[in-house]
């Protein structure tokens, strides 16, 4: 959106519109003012001061007001709103050479397209804020935006690239002077490190960050990380430690009032009553947690301590008590648009009801936990592209920039290995491409290219008249695993699993990770007799395998379902059917396949 023409063109001011300019200046300060304190007050002062700028047309009071709209709007939640004004006031600051305006817009829309899930639009906003910061030699702002940037990176599970950017935070804010932006930056680092599976050295960071926070008396800084410091020790399985450190957070959020961070810690203690099977103790977290959660509003805190409710129950075999919860927490996530938790909690009732012997109610579950899991890791994939893209289209403003400069004094060598470096960005963005075909753990195909490959292949079949195999199989009591070995060693059986799987069949078959510890094959030219030996050769290649290196006791084994046809008509009802004979694998005793 451009500015009006008119808007800008010079008239000649009333007294009366100065003072309503004034006026507009004092609404727009009050709310900046309160916007911490007093939300609706705040917003309704920056809704009144952009009613009177729009009335009176003024360049200058229109910009202030609709930044200030924007920033409310956003805090409030409403985040297509408030892009609709920040947008507005990004033009007019631009038009009236406001380097500061400029610079708030920018931070604000790019998070609210972050909220948005709009990672591609919000990246490329940031990274024209920092290029504004920078050119207008504003550290603290250029420093801010590095740490948004960090962050979304972050969201989207780019982690290299968060950890190059919060390196060069640390530069800029090492000119800052100013230990709590230190300490935030080493906080981010370890979230990061954590989310990367290196527990032990995000345990390390934030204990270093911890110390940054009680030398500048910021409570509730230390706080969220004692919570941290829990976290990393239950995943380090030093039990003891982690009780120490949720406890000490759930003395200092009380301390504080600071609600949320009280629910963190019970939520925290819970799990390591459950990791300790002190299952009295750890209902009883749960239910105080659940309470504090409800009457906060705290809905995805809610969701998750019905899923920890649930398997206590299930760890005490009380079935139905475990679903109820899980069908509570399924309601909550659909209800609040959260697909992530939506496939989450179909994947664990379809769990809960197989072994309740509901296998008609787990089918259904399973199946509507694949779709949600398929749809999720479609846009996880997409926005990852979309970012990459424009991390390579910063780079390649940056070396064309510099091109340009070399060429202007004439260093013809440094200029050659500069457009060398723009012609090795095409290739890498070739290889991006390549990557959004690939599950990140495994560098299996991913779900999106077997329903290509799968379409494919069918028309192949029909074509030709020759059989297609498809083979769908699972790791049998995957949870015990993670549970049992942790998830580093979870994600390492999955990694050997599809080594096994790559191994043992023909370059002219497709192997994918179907979602989960579920994985899926297609086998050209093989009936059902031929697909079923093939499952049987994977099934016997993966028990025979020698897990306990990776843990003393490990045994690890697949179940398989198995369908063929010559032509098929409807592809997706081949899965459907190896589907349903892999749930039949696993009612008879697991370890074996279905045809």
């Amino acid at each position: 959106m451009n500015p009006d023409p008119a808007i800008l063109a010079p008239t000649s001011p009333s007294p009366d519109d100065g003072r309503l300019a004034q006026h507009v200046v004092t609404l727009c300060t009050e709310a900046r003012a309160s916007i911490d304190e007093d939300l609706p007050r705040a917003h309704a002062l920056a809704g009144e001061a952009l009613t009177l700028a729009r009335a009176l047309g003024a360049p200058d009071p229109l910009r202030r007001a609709l930044l200030q709209h924007g920033a409310t709007s956003l805090r409030s939640g409403d985040a297509e709103g408030a892009l609709d004004s920040l947008r507005a006031g990004l033009d007019l600051a631009r038009a009236l050479g406001d380097v500061d305006g400029q610079l708030r817009a920018l931070v604000n829309i790019g998070v609210a397209a972050c909220k948005l899930g709009r990672y591609g639009e919000a990246l490329e906003v940031a990274h024209e804020g920092l290029r504004v910061a920078r050119d207008a030699g504003d550290r603290q702002r250029e420093f801010n935006l590095l740490l948004n940037i960090g962050v979304m990176y972050t969201e989207i599970a780019d982690y290299g690239a968060a950890l190059e950017t919060y390196e060069d935070a640390q530069e800029v804010g090492a000119t800052l002077d100013d230990p709590v932006g230190h300490a935030i930056v080493l906080n981010n680092v370890a979230d990061v490190r954590f989310e990367m599976g290196d527990v032990a050295a995000a345990h390390d960071v934030y204990l270093r960050v911890i110390e940054v926070y009680r030398e500048q008396g910021d409570r509730n800084a230390e706080a969220t990380t004692l919570a941290s410091l829990g976290q990393t020790s239950l995943r380090l399985e030093r039990l003891t430690e982690a009780r120490a450190w949720y406890e000490d957070a759930l003395v200092l959020s009380r301390s504080l009032s600071e609600a949320y961070l009280e629910c963190r810690a019970l939520q925290g203690l819970a799990d390591v009553a459950r990791a300790t099977r002190d299952h009295e103790r750890a209902l009883a977290c749960c239910e105080e947690a659940m309470s504090l959660a409800t009457r906060h509003g705290y809905l995805q805190n809610q969701i998750l301590l019905l899923h920890s409710l649930a398997d206590i129950f299930a760890a005490d075999r009380d079935l139905v008590s475990a679903r109820e919860m899980l069908e509570r927490a399924l309601d909550l996530a659909l209800g609040a648009h959260l697909p992530r938790e939506t496939y989450e909690l179909h994947e664990r009732l379809a769990q809960i009801c197989a072994d309740e012997g509901d296998f008609e109610r787990a089918y259904a579950y399973h199946r509507a936990f694949h779709a949600g899991e398929v749809e999720v890791r479609g846009q996880q994939a997409e926005r990852r592209v979309a970012t990459l893209i424009v991390r390579l289209d910063v780079q390649r403003a940056r070396q064309d920039a510099e091109i340009e400069r070399l060429r202007n004094v004439e260093l013809a060598s440094a200029n050659a290995a500069l457009s060398r470096a723009n012609a090795e960005n095409a290739v890498l963005l070739d290889l991006l491409r390549e990557q959004a075909q690939r599950d990140a753990l495994t560098n299996l195909f991913n779900r999106r290219v077997l329903g290509e490959r799968l379409h494919e292949e069918a028309r192949r079949s029909a074509l030709e008249g020759r059989p297609l195999g498809v083979i769908l199989l699972d790791v049998d009591h995957f949870k015990r695993v993670n549970d049992t070995y942790s998830h580093a060693v979870g994600d390492a059986v999955l990694t050997r699993v599809a080594d096994l799987l790559r191994s043992g069949c023909r370059e002219t078959d497709t192997v994918a990770r179907y979602g989960g510890e579920e994985f899926a094959l297609l086998l050209p030219d093989t009936d059902a007799d031929g697909a079923y030996l093939a499952a049987e050769r994977l099934r016997a290649l993966v028990e025979r395998h020698d897990w306990e290196r990776f843990g003393a006791g490990l045994r690890v084994t697949i179940s398989a379902g198995v369908h063929a046809e010559v032509g098929p008509r409807d592809p997706e009802r081949m899965l459907a059917a190896a589907d349903t004979r892999l749930y039949m694998a696993k009612a008879r005793g697991r370890n074996r396949v279905v045809s």
